[in-house]
């Protein structure tokens, strides 16, 4: 996932937008802005699909699965219910798994041939300073549709080991995606709600990043379901580049 993005971060197309992005956050007006609301979403988590490959080598992780894992997250946001909505997201990702290759792979210079029992630590942490605005409501306001720009800040980690070696790869980068807030009145206290943030980079969607929660807003809760996934479909590369699909069942609490 993370190559896709930082080779197109070296375009001026994105660039731009990233810094002027920033700016929106920090220097546009904050007017009629409620008090600061804490959203803390928590629940269970797996994987529909895991792919870690390396150079022209198939995914060296196929048929692996990562169980059921806590899903955790945090947001504050500051909302306006005419003007710009203003968040940070701290959204962590862990998980480990011990399988064998079903291909060569090589990471940080380490290579792992297939057929090998390998364990893998897999990290990809990420904080978000997002802004959206409403570009259209309707139900006298009740229901509104917002959009806008988010800023991602990602680390992602992965290590494999096994019994006689150890590879390590590691990545940083900040990219600006873009930001969806649906709300949809059902009943006089039952809303539809959409949440997402994303960045396309192939007509197919399998090459970018995505991350949307669709549920029902209960008063303060909102159980629902978020999909994580994203990508690098390329090969040839000389990092590892991979592939994930993660479902996650989350009850969001706002205090």
């Amino acid at each position: 996932m993370r190559q896709a993005i930082s080779k197109n971060m070296t375009h001026s197309r994105v660039i731009r937008p990233f810094f002027i992005g920033l700016c929106v956050f920090f220097f546009l007006p904050q007017t009629k802005l409620s008090a600061g609301n804490l959203v803390v979403e928590a629940g269970v988590l797996t994987s529909q699909k895991l792919s870690i490959s390396s150079g022209s080598n198939r995914n060296a992780t196929e048929g692996w699965g990562v169980g059921v894992i806590p899903s955790l997250r945090a947001e504050f946001w500051l909302q306006s219910a005419d003007s710009f909505d203003f968040g940070v997201v701290l959204a962590p990702l862990l998980f480990r798994a011990s399988e064998k290759l079903t291909s060569d792979i090589t990471v940080g210079g380490t290579n792992f041939t297939a057929g090998t029992l390998t364990g893998l630590d897999f990290q990809f942490h990420n904080l978000r300073l997002a802004a959206n605005y409403p570009v259209f409501s309707w139900n006298e306001g009740k229901s509104s549709l917002r959009l806008g720009l988010t800023a991602l800040f990602n680390y992602a980690q992965f290590i494999f080991t096994s019994q006689n070696s150890r590879g390590v790869e590691v990545d940083a980068l900040a990219v600006p995606i873009l930001r969806i807030d649906l709300r949809q009145v059902l009943d006089e206290k039952i809303h539809f709600v959409l949440h997402g943030d994303f960045l396309p980079l192939s007509p197919s969607l399998d090459s970018g990043f995505f991350d949307f929660f669709v549920g029902l807003k209960l008063e303060s809760f909102e159980p629902g379901l978020r999909f994580f996934w994203g990508g690098f479909s390329e090969e040839g590369s000389s990092q590892t580049n991979n592939a994930t699909f993660f479902t996650s069942f989350v009850v969001r609490g706002t205090f």
